[in-house]
């Protein structure tokens, strides 16, 4: 599988995924203690009309990558492709093909976590000053399911947070 990163305007490589890293609880991989991880998210259009769109949150110590993979293949991309600029996301995802959504480095990231999803998302801001709200849990509708997301969101949260150093 090819991975192809979205995140500038001008960089049109491909590399290999990583499948070096170990299954850990919760559905996280951690590695070297902490230092990397690997999450299924959902990135959200914002926080009052979400149309999430699940992918793979990674972080390896250096970089911060959102990928786009076949979970996303079937979501409404109209926002992900107005966000990046690009057109025929879904088929492209739906082909096979993996697209870095995120990817930021140590020295540029900057992530907050909003009060509102008590730990359990992050909003990301990319290098050409895109804001993403990804959230660790699928942010599910019903008030009884939203509330044990946020339990188990808040609990993959602290590790991110750890890993991140905030």
């Amino acid at each position: 599988m090819t991975r192809t990163d979205m995140t500038s305007t001008d960089q049109t490589s491909t590399d290999q995924t990583s499948t070096d890293q170990t299954d850990r609880s919760e559905g996280a991989t951690m590695e070297q203690a902490g230092v990397a991880l690997t999450e299924t998210a959902w990135a959200l259009q914002n926080k009052i009309n979400p149309f999430p769109v699940g992918g793979q949150l990674t972080w390896d110590g250096e970089r911060l990558r959102f990928t786009l993979g076949a979970l996303a293949g079937e979501a409404a991309l109209g926002w992900v492709e107005d966000r990046l600029g690009v057109e025929g996301l879904g088929d492209r995802l739906r082909s096979g093909e993996s697209v870095d959504a995120v990817s930021v480095g140590r020295e540029e990231l900057r992530v907050s976590w909003p009060a509102m999803y008590a730990g359990s998302a992050l909003e990301i801001t990319d290098q050409a000053d895109r804001t993403w709200l990804i959230c660790l849990d699928y942010p599910s509708g019903g008030s009884i399911s939203q509330t044990m997301s946020l339990f188990s969101g808040r609990k993959k949260g602290k590790a991110w947070k750890k890993a991140f150093g905030s």
